[in-house]
């Protein structure tokens, strides 16, 4: 049976991976950006998912302006919240699974270690909230769902961490980067391969929250220095002599950040049997794939 996957967020950084890799596999995608489908409106979704009839809704869509958020909660609590809620009950009238993708951010960064899937909860800004009540929702309104957190993403595509240091050191012979916040950068490929590993592998009676992330951690001016060594060996053109690690004090932003991102992915590996690959591989090829589309573009 040739599954129909249904994608919402399609062009965002997992949306964008996770339909290239389902239509390579030869799935039957149908895709979804915001202007296709607004999540927000409860009678589009159920007249969408009524139209397409999948066999499983991923939904990548979501509003992940983190300090912008402060200031528009209620749009942020409407793509986080209320847009999981729909998806949700209009998957579970038509009788399919739901993929939510989620967020560190529901953690308050103040545990030491790892933080596991039934870990108390306790987002420190409007964003974090936004997203937590979307997982609620999403299970409250779908018992076949599957709530996958993940942190640090980055890509080819759209903004990211990945992008900006890659970018900046081209232009300064500095960089400050906050050295007291730790977590796990993770590919959107990899969160797209995960994806498509529980798609094969069967929600059914496998539902609940799972952890995805890719080893091993590392604070942002780590992989900062990572970024820009990297980029230096393939030959970018790279101003940057000197990074320097500065506290989160340092660097005020609207919305505060978890200091502990560390997710523990010990469920998903043993429940869908997955195999992570470290992070830096995923880096080298983000890299190696930017530098050859700018190649290209000249």
């Amino acid at each position: 049976m040739n599954l129909r996957v249904m994608i919402t967020g399609c062009e965002g950084q997992v949306g964008r991976e996770l339909t290239t890799l389902l239509n390579d596999v030869g799935m039957d995608v149908k895709k979804f950006n915001r202007s296709e489908l607004d999540i927000k409106n409860r009678r589009a979704v159920f007249d969408t998912l009524h139209h397409v009839k999948p066999n499983i809704l991923v939904n990548c869509a979501a509003y992940t302006a983190v300090d912008k958020a402060e200031d528009e909660v209620e749009l942020a609590m409407a793509i986080n919240s209320d847009g999981p809620a729909n998806l949700s009950a209009a998957t579970s009238e038509i009788g399919i699974p739901i993929i939510q993708i989620s967020t560190d951010y529901v953690f308050d960064g103040e545990k030491i270690g790892q933080y596991q899937e039934d870990d108390f909860t306790s987002p420190l800004g409007a964003y974090g909230k936004s997203k937590l009540l979307g997982e609620q929702l999403c299970a409250q309104f779908n018992p076949c769902h599957i709530i996958l957190r993940t942190s640090w993403i980055f890509s080819k595509y759209g903004h990211n961490f990945v992008k900006t240091i890659a970018r900046l050191s081209q232009e300064r012979e500095e960089l400050r980067i906050v050295a007291d916040q730790i977590g796990c950068p993770t590919s959107a490929r990899e969160i797209a391969r995960a994806i498509y590993s529980i798609i094969t592998k069967r929600v059914y009676g496998k539902e609940g929250i799972y952890h995805f992330c890719q080893p091993e951690s590392v604070s942002w001016y780590e992989f900062a220095c990572e970024i820009v060594s990297m980029a230096r060996s393939l030959d970018y053109p790279v101003k940057c002599k000197n990074i320097v690690p500065i506290k989160t004090s340092e660097y005020p932003t609207s919305a505060k950040r978890p200091a502990n991102s560390v997710l523990n992915c010990e469920k998903i590996t043993n429940i869908f049997g997955l195999k992570i690959p470290n992070w830096e591989d995923s880096l080298k090829d983000v890299l190696m794939e930017g530098k050859n589309e700018e190649s290209n573009h000249k």
